[in-house]
C-alpha cells in the first residue's frame, strides 16, 4: 500500500466524530426553559425529552429554540446569556438524569438534526489537484456527481459506529493536458457519518470505496478497464427548507499499479431532502 493511500485512511480517522453525549435547552414558546436531554427529534412533529423532572414531548410549534451543548457547563452558559438565575447543582442533575434515561433506551449515540431519517439526493461539481507522480502529466482533474444519502433510521448496530447512514455516489471524472487524459465513470459507497451542529446546519464525512471504467490515454498510447477507486469527503451541510447546500473538501484516488490518481480538491453541492 502506497504512503498516499495510508494518509487517505488515516485522515478518515482523524476526521471521524467520537461524539460524546450531549446535552440539551429548550425554549418553548411561552418562555419555558428545560435543560436535560433530547431523546428523540422527530422534526417537524415532535420531540421527546427527559431530564430529572421526567419524561416529555413536546410539539416543534410549542418551541421557540433549541441549543444543543456538549455538557451541562454549556447549559449553564446559555441560561446566563439569557439572563436566568443559575443553580449549577440543578441543571447538572436535570442533564445527568437525561443521559441516564438515554442510556436506559439504548440510545448511547448523538442525536441528529432535522435531517435525520431523511433520504438526500445531490448534485455536486468537483475540481481537484492531481498529487504525486501523475501531478507531471495531469495537474488536475474536475467532474460530477450523482449521490444519495440512505439513513440507517434507529438501527442500534451502526449507531454504536456513530454511522448515520450510506453514501451512494456515481463520479463522472476527467482530467486533460494536451494529448493525454484520464477519464471514466465509477460507483461507490460506504458509510456516512453526520455530526449534527443545528436544526439547519450538519458536518458529514463519507468514505465510498468502488469501481468504474476508466480511458486512459498517453500521447499515442490509449487503454481501457476497470479499476478501483475510493471517495473522502467532509464539509458543512446546509438545510434551507429542504433545499441543501453543501460545500466539501473531496480526496479521489483511482489505483493504477503504475501511477495512481490521487487529487484532492473542493466540491459544491445541491440537493433536495425528501
Amino acid at each position: 500500500m502506497s504512503r498516499q493511500l495510508i494518509t487517505i485512511v488515516l485522515l478518515v480517522f482523524v476526521l471521524m466524530p467520537h461524539c460524546p453525549l450531549f446535552a440539551d435547552v429548550i425554549i418553548t414558546r411561552d418562555d419555558m426553559i428545560l435543560n436535560g436531554k433530547i431523546l428523540e427529534d422527530k422534526k417537524p412533529v415532535y420531540v421527546k425529552f427527559a431530564n430529572y423532572h421526567g419524561n416529555f414531548t413536546i410539539k416543534y410549534k410549542q418551541i421557540k429554540e433549541i441549543h444543543r451543548t456538549d455538557s451541562f457547563k454549556e447549559d449553564i452558559k446559555v441560561l446566563q446569556q439569557l439572563g436566568k438565575t443559575v443553580n449549577e447543582d440543578e441543571i447538572k442533575n436535570n442533564y445527568q438524569s437525561g443521559e441516564r434515561k438515554l442510556k436506559e433506551q439504548n440510545k448511547n449515540f448523538p442525536v441528529y438534526s432535522e435531517g435525520a431519517e431523511s433520504f438526500v439526493l445531490m448534485l455536486e461539481i468537483f475540481s481537484s489537484k492531481n498529487l504525486g507522480k501523475i501531478n507531471s502529466v495531469l495537474p488536475s482533474s474536475r467532474g460530477l456527481s450523482l449521490s444519495g444519502e440512505i439513513p440507517f433510521g434507529q438501527n442500534s448496530v451502526f449507531k454504536k459506529f456513530y454511522i448515520y447512514g450510506i453514501d451512494c455516489e456515481a463520479d463522472y471524472l476527467y482530467s486533460e493536458n494536451d494529448a493525454r487524459f484520464i477519464k471514466g465513470f465509477s460507483g461507490s459507497a460506504g458509510p456516512l457519518w453526520r455530526v449534527p451542529v443545528d436544526n439547519h446546519f450538519n458536518f458529514n464525512i463519507s468514505a465510498a470505496a468502488g469501481a468504474g471504467w476508466y480511458s486512459v490515454k498517453n500521447d499515442a498510447e490509449k487503454a481501457e478497464g476497470v479499476k478501483w477507486n475510493l471517495v473522502l469527503r467532509a464539509g458543512p451541510a446546509l438545510d434551507f427548507n429542504s433545499i441543501i447546500i453543501s460545500p466539501q473538501i473531496r480526496i479521489d484516488y483511482i489505483y493504477d499499479g503504475y501511477a495512481p490518481l490521487l487529487g484532492v480538491g473542493l466540491s459544491l453541492g445541491a440537493g433536495y431532502k425528501f
